[in-house]
């Protein structure tokens, strides 16, 4: 045996026997209480049935002393240990442990693995349709406490923390995302508006699982009258437009829809099991440079400059180059596209396969979802098809083909503008309006036998110099002015304890609905005049998994933008919207809260 190992466990051995037989000796000021005190955060701001929540437990270990990590560097030595009872009703994940400290003590040379100071322990617990209450769990923290010269016996320190389960929120018959007053519409609602999971649990209990799924899809139908589906049209149109007749049209169109719905359906079943950010793909530099460059491939495709199509090897192997699998291919990269389409209805099935943890459950429940999303691009796709085979067309099909090019171009930019900055985007959006301009002012020109064409194509310049010159020139005008501050924990945090109300926007630089809002309903002025007397905070979750982002999400429980919370002043939750509302949704809601 090495000297070092008989010294660690002679001073192990000895500071034993001086606790148990001459307590005298170990005792010291310090140690008339145990050196760890317990404390405990539950991370959400309500906590409600269905609902999954993170708990730290913090130990802090007075100055001098020390504890053993959770895997200490010596077997001998005794480890750091969290074990949580919770009542029935709660499920409590493995317990996350973070890394100790490697330090060296003065009885040895080798290195220990110590928690010294504030350590937290972190677990997440899913609670099942209990009762509203008060409902206790216990940590059971057991530790080995040591200072530079000696160690207590190992002891257990225990703490109750107590979890007040409110009562499920009532749907809002005003609209968490009232589709018909969001579009100028006069449309049913998706059922069982609520932001809870228990809502798709109410659903397939008392409507049957039939007519649950049936009510899910028309829910996907109607998530098509959001902004977020917007780039999708002129994408699929020139995609099966631009290709030229195919010899398998129904197939092509069919393997697009299967596409778009086995990646999005594969997105929300992931988000809803690990309680992710749906449409977060988004936020990805390496998607948004994939998704810009496409959009690119495909308005050269419009232009006539590529063709559409797979390689002429892979064209074989596939029979035909129009094959299904590049059909498939770009289902697959529109579902991605729409995934940040959230409102409602996403949001109570991503808690609902969150709480039943059932991936095949999550599966099919998005795809029946994502199958009424996709269905109107699956006929978009057959007609889109047959646009070249149309007979007679002339010439004014490669404007309209040219006009697809330029809104794809579009496109291209929209998909960067997150990583680009303001004064380029502006740039490139500028020189494509110069360019569609341009082009169409040399068609007219070009064509012209009579003044008035003439006049058309000088007009049409006109514009482009001017929309150009207002796109390159002019600052960029946030429609919110500075309704809106940046939100920081310590602001909202201050404004809770000043008593006054807090409205939280949370929002993304790639969420269509979110720059609508800005520029509608919160530049509405009765809208402003509403929330005058409230601390309003913007949540800029572009990057959500940057720190600042994803504590945020963590702790207000946030699953896709936008959404709104809105505090009343006693600091309760009023108001959770989740989508794109009209100016009069929000002033009837707030008004039916005294806002």
């Amino acid at each position: 045996m090495r000297l070092g190992a008989v010294r660690r466990s002679t001073f192990f051995l000895l500071s034993v026997f001086l606790i148990g037989v001459c307590p005298a000796f170990a005792a010291g000021p310090a140690d008339a209480e145990q050196p760890v005190r317990l404390s405990a955060d539950v991370r959400a701001e309500t906590v409600t049935a269905m609902q999954t929540v993170e708990v730290w437990l913090t130990a802090d270990v007075a100055g001098g002393w020390h504890i053993n990590s959770h895997r200490p560097a010596m077997e001998y030595l005794i480890p750091t240990d969290v074990r949580v009872t919770a009542p029935e009703g709660f499920t409590v994940s493995e317990v996350a442990y973070p890394a100790g400290v490697r330090k060296v003590l003065s009885f040895d040379e080798s290195p220990l693995d110590l928690y010294e100071g504030r350590t937290v322990f972190k677990w997440k617990v899913h609670i099942a349709d209990v009762g509203a209450g008060v409902h206790r769990m216990t940590a059971a923290l057991r530790y080995q406490a040591c200072d530079d010269e000696k160690c207590l016996p190992p002891a257990e320190a225990r703490l109750d923390i107590p979890l007040t389960v409110a009562p499920l929120p009532q749907a809002h018959p005003s609209p968490q995302l009232d589709y018909g007053l969001a579009r100028g519409l006069r449309i049913p609602n998706p059922p069982e508006e609520s932001v809870g999971g228990n809502a798709i649990a109410h659903l397939m209990q008392e409507k049957g699982v039939f007519l649950a799924l049936l009510l899910i899809f028309w829910g996907g139908v109607a998530l098509n009258l959001t902004p977020c589906v917007y780039p999708m049209i002129p994408i699929t149109v020139a995609f099966f437009g631009g290709r030229g007749p195919s010899r398998r049209p129904v197939t092509d169109a069919v393997a697009y829809f299967l596409g778009l719905v086995l990646v999005f359906s594969a997105l929300g079943t992931v988000a809803g099991l690990t309680g992710g950010f749906f449409g977060a793909a988004l936020q990805n530099p390496p998607v948004l440079i994939a998704l810009s460059l496409l959009m690119l491939y495909l308005s050269a495709g419009m232009f006539g400059w590529v063709g559409f199509g797979l390689p002429a090897s892979w064209a074989q192997r596939v029979s035909g180059g129009s094959a299904p699998l590049g059909a498939f291919g770009m289902g697959a990269t529109m579902g991605v596209v729409a995934a940040p389409c959230i409102g409602p209805f996403v949001v109570a099935l991503l808690a609902y396969v969150g709480s039943r943890q059932s991936p095949a459950l999550g599966f099919l429940l998005f795809s029946v979802l994502s199958a009424g999303l996709g269905l109107p691009y699956l006929l978009l796709g057959l007609f889109s098809e047959r646009i070249p085979a149309l007979p007679k067309l002339g010439a004014w099909m490669d404007v309209v083909k040219w006009c697809f090019g330029f809104v794809l171009l579009g496109l291209a930019v929209y998909f960067c503008a997150p990583l680009i900055p303001d004064a380029a985007e502006r740039a490139l959006f500028g020189l494509t309006l110069l360019a569609a301009c341009g082009t169409a002012a040399w068609v007219c020109v070009k064509r012209a036998r009579r003044w008035p064409r003439l006049w058309a194509g000088l007009s049409a310049i006109g514009l482009a110099v001017v929309g150009a010159s207002f796109f390159l020139t002019a600052p960029r005008e946030d429609a919110a002015g500075e309704f809106w501050l940046p939100y920081d924990a310590a602001s909202f945090d201050a404004a809770r304890a000043a008593g006054r109300p807090v409205a939280l926007d949370f929002s993304a630089e790639w969420c269509l609905p979110c720059k609508l809002m800005d520029r509608t309903t919160y530049a509405d002025p009765r809208v402003r005049a509403a929330l005058e007397q409230a601390v309003r905070l913007k949540v800029d979750l572009t990057l959500y998994d940057a720190p600042e982002a994803q504590e945020a999400r963590e702790r207000f429980g946030i699953s896709g933008v936008p959404t709104l919370i809105y505090f009343d002043t006693a600091g309760v939750e009023r108001i959770r919207w989740v989508g794109e509302f009209s100016a009069e949704a929000l002033l009837s809601e707030l008004g039916g809260h005294g806002s």
